[in-house]
């Protein structure tokens, strides 16, 4: 059973006034009893105020600055006068808002439900008017006038309802034809338009590139004339000059030692280093002569080997080393087929008579090795009148020997020493074949005992040759 605490929370307290409930006496949608405000007076039901003169001026004295509050809050207008409401908007015209009540007399009053105890607060109170003034509507602060009508959202049922079933606007193009033939037509300008597209794309690099190539064969023209200019010309003789040079550089592989320098002199007297350096093989015939006997031979010299073919009617075939001096007799002209070994004499003259300067070259043009100076010099010899430089090279058991000519640089000699066997070749009568100089005349000592001469009557160089097979 309720206290009578709690009838005192829930029930209206007469004469009691909110401080706003007399501007807006339907905030909360409660409609006041009849009569509760006085009628409007009729046109003109007033009288004009009586005219007030105004005071002279300086009749009163300005107030001291600060003596009066500014208005609060200032861009509220005054109240109107009592009567100036227009008459209360229908039932509902205003959001739910805190309850109003009013008392005999027709006055509003304010009436909170509240579950716990709520102090009450005298109506001429600070907190009472904030109170006030925080729960009174937008409008009456904007200007103390109502909303017009429609300025809320309004209630429900308002808009008309759609009818059920409604069916979307607009009608399906997948069976038009013209739709269709459009977007054909479409696809087929977007393949044109990107082909034409790459086609100006291809045009553009390709003008990019001749336009580098023109750039860049003028840049190239423009540094030519100025190199042409700037640098002396030389004569042939001189551009002939460096390129030897730069060939023999190339082709030459031997150090700088006093034995390599000597053979070097030999070639370039000879017909040159690059000429020298680009011979890798011969084919030379002749006649030997061996005693009494006198016989034509034909050779291809290849690499330091040589197949030797002698006599007209008798007709004999060799297959020769010159590294170790050491031959074999072909019994056929293939090289391939049944061979027998020959002595070391007559091996060591065979060679003698075919071979000259295959070692000196191929050490000297052909030289892969890390050994720059294969050849070492054994000083100085005077044979006759003349004077000799010796160059010695070895080979396994195989001893060369080398004599060049001191006045004029040519090979003079040769004295091969190889398994007991001594075999000496003298050079003579040197004449051109080709673009080298070879000697025509070759006389040959074995052991101290001449064994014979070969005469030299042709040499054909790099005819690329095979060995018969």
């Amino acid at each position: 059973m309720p206290n009578s605490d709690s009838e005192n929370k829930g029930a209206p307290k007469t004469g009691e006034s909110s401080g706003f409930g007399a501007q807006n006496p339907n905030a909360a949608g409660g409609v006041p009893p009849q009569g509760a405000f006085p009628p409007y007076p009729p046109q003109g039901g007033f009288p004009p105020p009586p005219a007030m003169p105004f005071p002279p001026p300086g009749a009163f004295p300005p107030p001291p600055i600060g003596a009066f509050p500014p208005p609060f809050p200032p861009q509220m207008p005054p109240y109107p006068p009592q009567g100036a409401f227009p008459p209360p908007p229908p039932q509902g015209a205003y959001p739910a808002g805190a309850h109003i009540e009013y008392d005999a007399a027709g006055n509003p009053i304010l009436v909170e439900y509240e579950e716990e105890y709520v102090e009450e607060v005298p109506p001429d109170s600070a907190d009472a008017n904030a109170s006030a003034a925080a729960q009174t509507p937008p409008f009456v602060n904007a200007g103390a006038f109502p909303p017009p009508a429609g300025a809320y959202p309004p209630p429900a049922g308002a808009f008309p309802i759609p009818p059920a079933g409604a069916q979307p606007m607009g009608r399906s193009v997948l069976g038009d034809q013209t739709v269709v033939q459009k977007f054909s037509e479409g696809d087929v300008k977007f393949e044109e338009n990107s082909k034409a597209e790459k086609r100006n794309q291809t045009r553009q690099v390709l003008f990019r590139f001749f336009l580098f190539i023109i750039v860049a064969g003028a840049l190239f023209f423009g540094a030519y004339k100025s190199y042409s200019i700037l640098v002396p010309k030389k004569s042939i003789d001189e551009i002939l000059k460096e390129s030897e040079i730069r060939t023999q550089k190339i082709l030459w592989r031997l150090g700088d030692a006093r034995a390599s320098n000597i053979v070097r002199d030999f070639y370039i007297k000879s017909g040159g280093i690059d000429a020298a350096g680009k011979v890798y093989d011969k084919v030379l015939q002749g006649t030997m002569q061996t005693g009494i006997n006198i016989t034509s031979f034909l050779c291809i010299e290849k690499r330091g080997r040589a197949y030797l073919k002698t006599g007209d009617d008798a007709v004999l075939y060799y297959l020769l080393n010159e590294a170790d001096s050491s031959g074999k007799m072909l019994e056929t002209s293939s090289v391939l087929g049944k061979s027998e070994r020959i002595s070391q004499n007559l091996s060591a003259a065979l060679c003698a008579l075919v071979f000259f300067d295959e070692i000196l070259r191929m050490e000297a043009f052909s030289n892969t090795s890390r050994e720059k100076n294969p050849f070492t010099y054994a000083g100085v010899e005077k044979n006759g009148d003349g004077s000799f430089d010796v160059v010695e090279y070895k080979k396994d058991q195989t001893v060369f020997r080398y004599f060049f000519d001191v006045s004029s640089g040519m090979l003079s000699q040769k004295i091969v020493e190889s398994n007991g066997v001594s075999a000496r070749v003298v050079y003579d009568d040197y004449a051109y074949f080709g673009e080298v100089m070879y000697p025509r005349k070759r006389a040959v000592f074995l052991n101290g005992v001449r064994y014979g001469t070969a005469k030299i009557d042709e040499i054909s160089l790099n005819r690329d040759l095979m060995f018969p097979r």
